[in-house]
Formats: structure tokens, sequence, C-alpha cells
């Protein structure tokens, strides 16, 4: 994402878009966005638990699944303070409803990982 530019483009007379001559324009990001997918497992005894970063096998035999992602800001502070303070966006796709517990541990967990994962992407 980091290296995405947009080239020139214009409507013709259709209305169509059509790409046209000149430079493209880097598409700027004010953040990093950072992904992490999560499935509630219920156990034998009916208590639910989140799987970090689920397999495909683990997602199969979960009724639920939901990812969290955070937009990361450039600046502002360390890793943890960035991502204690980021926006983030809620992803659950069908399945069982989760308990707001659960949503809640997996939004803390998903900063505390994002931290992390932030420190290791601007090592390299």
């Amino acid at each position: 994402l980091a290296d995405t530019s947009i080239p020139p483009a214009e409507l013709d007379e259709t209305g169509a878009v059509v790409e046209t001559s000149g430079e493209a324009t880097a598409m700027p990001l004010t953040g990093t966005p950072i992904s992490l997918s999560f499935a509630i497992l219920t156990r034998k005894d009916g208590v639910q638990q989140l799987l970090v970063d689920p397999s495909a096998e683990e997602e199969a035999v979960c009724r639920s699944s939901l990812s969290v992602v955070l937009v990361v800001p450039a600046e502002g502070g360390s890793a943890e303070a960035r991502c204690g303070a980021a926006p983030l966006m809620l992803h659950k796709p069908g399945g069982a409803p989760v308990p707001q517990k659960l949503v809640t541990e997996a939004i803390a967990v998903a900063r505390k990982r994002a931290a992390r994962l932030l420190t290791l992407l601007e090592q390299s």
C-alpha cells in the first residue's frame, strides 16, 4: 500500500473511465492498516473463548468469527500508544452472535498484537 499510485484518468464521452497520459499520483497513507482475525470456539462445557489468528481448520469448527482492523497513525509516540488510540473497524460476518465481553477482549488483544506487529514493520 505504501507504494501505491493512481494513474491519471478521465471520463470519455460515454461516461467510462479511461486512463490518460501523465504521471501517476502517489496515494497518501495517514496510517498503517493492521488486521487481526479471531474465531470464537465453544468448548464442550459451553464456555466460549477467542482463538487468535485461527487456521482454516480451526475456523471450520467454530460457529463465529470476527476481524479487527486498526489504522495506526504514522506519528504520535510509541507503537503501544499509537495502537491504543488508533481508530478501528470491526467486521463480524454471519454466524452465531458474539458476546460483548469477547468483542471487548478481541479489541484489547488486537491493540496489543498490533503494537508488536507495528514494531516489526517499522524495523524492516
